[in-house]
């Protein structure tokens, strides 16, 4: 694209311009195999057990790759990662960074987000994107059911994608909670008693029984999620489904689960909560500990559109692989009020993990793995942009937006043939066509011409 400009016209170049943006946006999967691919050739572990800056050449040398064309391979492949900001390279070779130290398997801190990573790009979790279209036309459940099970069933059934995803959540709360423990201790105090509801292997509620030793702890999960685990002295696993019941304590924590949702569901799981726990005047706590979005209208500073593409990275996450969604401030109000909660004030935290928006005494280490966590998830997740955009085209939304120029939410969708026999369909167009009006240098659509679900 690098043209003189007296070669070519405004239009052209307007054209040449966006080209390139479309293209990159469809290579961005690249981002995210490239990252799988180092860690699959263990790159990082390599890198870190040499103890100084690796040629490229003693790097090829420790690798199990081919030796004959796997020079150019790991150098074209290397090149692609520094430029992501994952490795150093200078003149005695490559080196870590803050990103790439949480690429080791065997992280110093039990930071590593390995798991994470081989969990969200494992075929069984990227090849629901393919049918994403399909579902929102037809009007059927999330796209991983195309796998015949909901993802919570398909784990039940499949050892290894149940360890790959208890292993993904584990690293997540792992460093949520030292985050939480250090510096939320005032929500844990008083209580005596607590429940980790959908807890998984126990990681957010091993956290706080070694903080809080006063607490008694006990984690919630399916039957297949915590077997053969084993609790300590304030510490204790049962087998059940919060669905039905939730075993009563002194307060109940949610992380990182009614996301996973659709409301009705959300306001069934809150219910059960609210039967579990003492009345307010008695101390009775729910602990939600969750992602709220940016609101899209505020102008953003460049830390904040990034915050927001990560978010809308999740939200998209949630739409295909559970029929849930991020939720904005008012959808977390009114999920409460529906449960029958009466909330005087709702407080939002602004210590959102990926806005990095944390007090000045988390230190410089901390707020540098947080800085860090968030720039490789957001690569990690780099494919969606590559799958919406193969969405939006396989529903026709451009041609349709094209035809009917401006075209609000609520026209765009009889257009397309989906049925509508569900309500959270509209919010998957919404959703869809949310994420694809959103880009940090030019807009494949522009947001005065939807506006939000009913």
């Amino acid at each position: 694209m690098a043209l003189p400009n007296n070669d070519i016209g405004d239009e052209a170049r307007e054209v040449l311009s966006t080209q390139a943006h479309i293209w990159n946006h469809t290579f961005n999967f690249i981002s995210s195999m490239s990252l799988k691919c180092a860690i699959q050739l263990r790159i990082p572990d390599i890198i870190h057990s040499h103890g100084r800056a690796m040629t490229l050449s003693d790097l090829v040398n420790v690798l199990s790759i081919n030796k004959s064309r796997g020079q150019d391979s790991i150098y074209r492949l290397m090149r692609i990662l520094i430029h992501a900001g994952f490795f150093i390279e200078e003149e005695e070779g490559y080196l870590l960074t803050p990103s790439s130290r949480l690429l080791l398997k065997d992280e110093p801190n039990n930071l590593s987000m390995i798991p994470f990573i081989q969990m969200i790009l494992d075929p069984i979790m990227m090849d629901p994107w393919h049918y994403l279209s399909q579902c929102i036309q037809n009007g059927g459940p999330s796209p991983f059911a195309t796998h015949g099970k909901h993802i919570f069933e398909y784990a039940e059934k499949e050892p290894k994608f149940n360890r790959l995803f208890n292993e993904a959540m584990a690293g997540d709360a792992r460093l949520v909670m030292s985050v939480l423990i250090q510096n939320g201790k005032g929500v844990f105090e008083g209580l005596k008693s607590l429940v980790d509801v959908a807890g998984g292997t126990g990681t957010v509620a091993k956290a706080i029984a070694e903080a809080f030793p006063q607490i008694n702890c006990t984690v919630l999960d399916l039957p297949h999620v915590i077997e053969g685990l084993e609790g300590s002295k304030n510490l204790s696993y049962v087998g059940g489904d919060m669905f039905n019941s939730i075993p009563s304590a002194d307060a109940v924590v949610l992380k990182s689960v009614l996301l996973d949702w659709e409301d009705e569901d959300c306001i069934k799981i809150l219910k059960k909560c609210k039967e579990a726990i003492p009345n307010k005047e008695n101390g009775g706590k729910v602990i939600i500990i969750d992602m709220v979005p940016i609101d899209h209208n505020v102008e953003k500073e460049d830390n904040d559109r990034k915050t927001y593409e990560t978010q809308l990275f999740y939200d998209m996450l949630m739409m295909v692989a559970v029929s849930g969604k991020q939720k904005r401030e008012q959808e977390w109000a009114k999920l409460f009020y529906d449960a029958d909660f009466i909330v005087t004030t709702l407080h939002i935290s602004n210590k959102n993990l990926t806005k990095m928006a944390l007090p000045n005494n988390i230190g410089y280490e901390t707020n540098e793995v947080l800085a860090a966590q968030a720039h490789m998830a957001n690569h990690v997740l780099n494919y969606i942009n590559s799958m919406s955009l193969k969405c939006a085209i396989q529903l026709g939304i451009p041609d349709i937006i094209h035809n009917h120029d401006p075209i609000r939410f609520s026209e765009c969708s009889p257009y397309q043939q989906i049925e509508r026999s569900r309500l959270y369909l509209s919010s998957h167009v919404y959703y869809n066509s949310r994420w694809l009006l959103y880009s940090r240098r030019r807009r494949l659509f522009t947001y005065s011409n939807f506006v939000s679900p009913p």
